[in-house]
C-alpha cells in the first residue's frame, strides 16, 4: 500500500533492499549512501510455548544477531 501512495505522487518512503528487487510502474527506487540502516529487533511468545517452529526461528534469529 505504501508504494502504491508513492506511485501516486502522495509522497516518499524508505523501504528494505529486498522491496525495491520487484519493480513497480511510477515508482524510482535510490539507494541510501552511508552504512547500512540497522533496527533492533523484539521476539515474544506466549509462556509454555514450544514447538519445533518456534524453536527453529529461536535459532535462527541468535545467529543472526550481531555479536556484542
Amino acid at each position: 500500500m505504501l508504494l502504491t501512495l508513492v506511485a501516486a505522487g502522495e509522497g516518499v518512503a524508505l523501504v528494505s533492499g529486498p522491496v525495491s528487487l520487484v519493480p513497480r510502474p511510477g515508482v524510482r527506487f535510490v539507494p541510501l549512501a552511508g552504512a547500512p540502516a540497522r533496527s533492533i529487533v523484539a521476539v515474544a511468545w506466549r509462556r509454555g510455548e514450544d514447538t519445533s517452529t518456534l524453536r527453529l526461528l529461536r535459532e535462527v534469529l541468535r545467529e543472526q544477531a550481531p555479536r556484542r
